[in-house]
């Protein structure tokens, strides 16, 4: 059973997503206007800044550096006004963006690094040491790891250094380049082991653009200001902040570092529009004495996306701020980034919204292989233009994930209305998702097992009212050893990002369950913390 986007299709252009982007009409229009704005120093970039320094980026990194057409350069940074420059002079060179979270830690940095083949890193002031760090352990000679703003860091260039005026042919690709090169290669954990390069083409972003602008448009003309929370490192940042907002004209105010006093005073004093968020942050709108000091009638849209939104929540948002239509959007890494999104003029609480024009989808019993029947819940496959290329170096784990006629296995279960509305309702995935940030088990419990205290771990998710899941831990000691749950904590926070921390607690146990092939039976943990959680809460109430 074939599930179609009830929106019409639209033209896809064949073209790469800097030109699409930076000759878009409405960019073109807005060249004098404010693209991006500090509201820390009220400091901002327009459009036109933004366009001439990419370009003066792309000159640099084909004749100063000496980059060639597909070498990758690796950004490690916050929300700043550079980041839009950094990334549109890459791809005006030719080159492939690789954006990595600033959360990371140098070793995580230094994977990523290693993995995409980067050939410079560029990374904020605030995060040289890390980036160096990472570089070090990566391989990376330090003369071609570069930091944003106008001095060096550390023995670190500036990356003005770098900027230069001399003209550069325009780089051309064919319509095979087009849509099998990977333009994007960001990191997405899968469902289990270490992070995956994600190969995203150009294609890939263009479409989405595409997409999400035919959506957003006519309710966000362009100076429409939005604010700019979402990590641009994240896929979800990247293609709705820095490529959409650019490509419709639309003001971003950056916040480098989430805060929700800063999107406070953003929202109090810059009055934006439209808000892209995450559920944690929308619980804050929805519940936070504070929201009431400010006028928040400037909001008008509220898309929530990267975790699912419960119906309770998108009604107690709507009821706060009367003025705002609550959306929901649905998507992954993979898919660059979204699927699904509500229509602004019908949403419907609890759903992921409707599939983007041309997609597709289909439910698939995840027993039988078959198509679930009609009402019934199943795998949700989907198939479109914004569906990656694969995963770097992984044919593999490629074939699991991409059928042979295109659609590409999202490991979430759903259910779709007789209105095109998707409503995600399990995951198979075993990946944690705290904050919308995804934690690979795996990669916590390789942590875990350097221990030389512990014996064996397994890593699940805990469900969170706030965060939506807790990675924590079961553990097994070494016989004779011991350790408490603050020690193994402690432990994994010295060697982890802030996202994967265990949070969700330690539980001792005498062995974790496995099948006879190895594998941890998770679907078991989970059953034992449902049954913990039920104790838990029964004692209270006793």
């Amino acid at each position: 059973m074939l599930y179609k986007s009830p929106l019409p299709d639209l033209e896809i252009p064949l073209v790469d997503s800097a030109t699409l982007v930076l000759n878009g009409p409405r960019f073109v229009d807005s060249l004098d206007k404010p693209l991006m704005t500090d509201p820390a120093s009220g400091e901002f970039m327009s459009f036109k800044d933004m366009r001439d320094d990419a370009k003066s980026l792309a000159a640099g990194l084909r004749t100063v550096v000496g980059l060639n057409k597909w070498d990758v350069v690796a950004v490690f940074g916050n929300n700043t006004t550079d980041y839009s420059c950094v990334v549109f002079g890459t791809l005006l060179a030719g080159c492939t963006i690789s954006p990595a979270s600033a959360a990371y830690t140098p070793e995580e940095l230094a994977f990523q690094l290693t993995d995409a083949g980067a050939s410079i890193l560029i990374a904020d002031p605030d995060l040289a040491a890390t980036g160096k760090a990472a570089a070090q352990l990566a391989g990376l000679d330090l003369g071609r790891v570069f930091v944003t703003g106008d001095n060096d860091v550390d023995g670190l260039r500036a990356l003005v250094d770098i900027f230069s005026d001399d003209p550069i042919e325009p780089v051309t690709f064919t319509e095979e380049e087009l849509t099998t090169k990977p333009a994007y290669l960001t990191y997405s954990s899968g469902t289990t082991g270490r992070s995956k390069g994600v190969v995203t083409t150009h294609r890939n972003i263009v479409a989405n653009i595409i997409q999400l602008s035919d959506i957003m448009s006519a309710s966000n003309p362009p100076g429409t200001c939005w604010s700019g929370a979402l990590p641009f490192s994240h896929m979800y940042g990247l293609t709705a902040m820095l490529h959409c907002a650019a490509f419709m004209g639309i003001h971003i105010i950056t916040i480098p570092k989430f805060d929700f006093k800063m999107l406070l005073l953003v929202i109090g004093k810059y009055k934006p529009a439209t808000l892209f968020l995450v559920p944690p942050v929308m619980i804050g709108l929805a519940k936070h004495p504070a929201v009431a000091t400010i006028d928040t009638s400037c909001i008008k849209y509220i898309v929530s996306g990267a975790a699912p939104l419960s119906a309770d929540l998108s009604r107690a948002l709507s009821q706060r701020l009367v003025n705002a239509t609550v959306m929901q959007g649905y998507g992954l890494t993979e898919t660059s980034p979204v699927a699904a999104l509500s229509i602004p003029s019908k949403p419907v609480h609890g759903s992921a919204g409707v599939l983007l024009s041309n997609m597709e989808a289909r439910l698939v019993d995840t027993e039988t292989g078959l198509d679930a029947a009609k009402g019934e819940r199943g795998e949700l496959w989907v198939r479109g233009p914004n569906v990656m290329f694969g995963y770097l170096n992984l044919p593999e784990t490629t074939a699991e994930a991409l059928t042979a006629d295109g659609f590409f296995r999202t490991g979430d279960i759903a259910t779709i209305d007789d209105d095109g509305n998707i409503f995600i309702v399990d995951r198979l995935k075993e990946l944690v998702k705290y904050n919308g940030l995804q934690v690979p088990p795996a990669e916590v419990e390789a942590k875990l097992l350097t221990h030389s205290k512990i014996a064996d771990a397994a890593v699940i998710g805990t469900p969170d009212e706030v965060s939506g899941e807790l990675p924590l831990a079961y553990v097994v000691l070494q016989p004779g050893a011991e350790l408490t749950e603050k020690e193994i904590q402690d432990y994994i926070a010295e060697r982890v990002a802030d996202h994967k921390q265990l949070r969700g607690g330690v539980i001792f146990t005498d062995a974790i369950p496995k099948a006879p092939s190895g594998k941890i039976l998770r679907r078991v943990l989970r059953e034992k913390d449902a049954a913990r959680r039920a104790a838990l809460a029964a004692g209270s109430a006793a």
